[in-house]
């Protein structure tokens, strides 16, 4: 039988040992329940101090083990319609958002995060220590299997938003169920027009997608009456009840809604 070892790093040094050592670490300890281990070593982050948030310049800092609350909390401050607020202020039940770490979340990437398409909207910096050091684009991480071996994220930086008009939708069978897919829509105006278009769907194949193709139409032509399911690059799977063709539609008639009332600063 194996034998269960904890460790409480106190510094980075400290973190990058285990690591290396192969530990699995444990923030809010929300992501050991789906598959408890019987051996080994977890690295308690608690003591490392990297939950700390942050303004820096045009950008916000968020510590890889704050918690949603807080990141939620902070969001609100800096625009109650931010979209990382409008987003996290229905993820999981107030209980588990004082659980659910940034960093973990993002790392462990369920397929119903409700985190994931605000942070690739706002083109988010994920900052690792361990087997790669530095920062990457939030979507390297995510394409990037190699870059999430022995490694932590100690901060996520966002842009803060200024001037982004947002947009955020989760579909759900019920409300107190876990989104089968998501919806992100930042635009940014110049007098009636849109001068930039972001457009993140998750839950289809692939998990997520940002639409740059139809970022750069809408752009370019102007917001359409409607956006058809092709127009998305992607397509869903059959899930929980619903069709994938249905998805798909109810994904575009989202985003075509989402285009039309995220407004903008213009």
């Amino acid at each position: 039988m194996g034998v269960l070892r904890w460790a409480y790093p106190a510094s980075r040094d400290e973190l990058r040992q285990c690591l290396r050592d192969g530990a699995r670490l444990h923030g809010g300890g929300t992501g050991i329940l789906r598959r408890p281990p019987s051996e080994g070593t977890l690295a308690d982050l608690s003591r490392t101090g990297l939950d700390e948030i942050a303004v820096a310049g045009s950008a916000v800092r968020f510590g890889g083990t704050a918690t949603f609350a807080r990141v939620l909390g902070a969001a609100h401050q800096l625009d109650p319609q931010h979209v990382i607020s409008a987003a996290l202020s229905t993820a999981a039940s107030p209980g588990l958002r004082n659980r659910i770490t940034l960093g973990g979340s993002l790392a462990l990437f369920p397929p119903w995060s409700s985190l994931l398409g605000p942070l690739i909207a706002l083109e988010a910096r994920v900052e690792l220590i361990g087997a790669h050091e530095g920062g990457v684009p939030v979507s390297d991480y995510l394409e990037n299997a190699g870059l999430r071996r022995r490694t932590a994220i100690t901060a996520i930086e966002i842009d803060p938003a200024d001037g982004w008009g947002c947009h955020w939708y989760a579909f759900r069978r019920t409300r107190f169920t876990y989104p089968l897919l998501t919806v992100t829509v930042l635009t940014r105006h110049e007098g009636d027009s849109p001068a930039s278009v972001r457009v993140v769907v998750t839950g289809c194949r692939g998990r997520y997608r940002r639409c740059r193709e139809l970022e750069e139409r809408v752009a370019a032509d102007g917001i359409p009456d409607a956006v058809a399911s092709s127009d998305l690059g992607t397509d869903f799977r059959d899930l929980q009840g619903f069709s994938g063709e249905y998805l798909a539609h109810r994904t575009a008639v989202e985003i075509s809604r989402g285009l039309k009332t995220a407004g903008g600063a213009g």
